[in-house]
């Protein structure tokens, strides 16, 4: 992962943590966490990219690659969609909180418990 504080002029490397090689997709919150969707997961930095986690628990199956993370809600009720290369589409809620929630299958309206993926 590369970060530029000049608008893009030059750029420095920020991999504390980043384990992926391959960014699909990269998003930040309303709070400033940044989150990014790769190959491997997804990976989020409360502090300007210097250091990044793996918030991937319970994506399926595990290292899934994320082609999409989006993000919404305010303050403790946000939430986080990944959209994975097979696995579906999941949703993380509560990730504006330090370590909290994980990725579960989001249901469509009208899903049966048994058919919880929307793709």
């Amino acid at each position: 992962m590369f970060r530029s504080t000049d608008n893009g002029d030059t750029w420095t490397g920020q991999n504390g943590g980043f384990t992926a090689r391959d960014v699909n997709s990269v998003v930040i919150n309303p709070i400033g966490h940044i989150f990014a969707g790769a190959a491997g997961g997804v990976f989020r930095s409360m502090n300007d990219a210097d250091q990044w986690s793996d918030v991937s628990s319970g994506l399926l199956p595990p290292g899934e690659n994320v082609w999409a993370v989006a993000t919404g809600g305010i303050a403790s009720e946000g939430f986080a969609h990944a959209g994975t290369a097979g696995g579906g589409v999941f949703r993380k809620r509560s990730i504006h909180c330090r370590g909290a929630g994980y990725f579960e299958t989001e249901a469509s309206p009208d899903a049966s418990p048994a058919a919880s993926r929307v793709c």
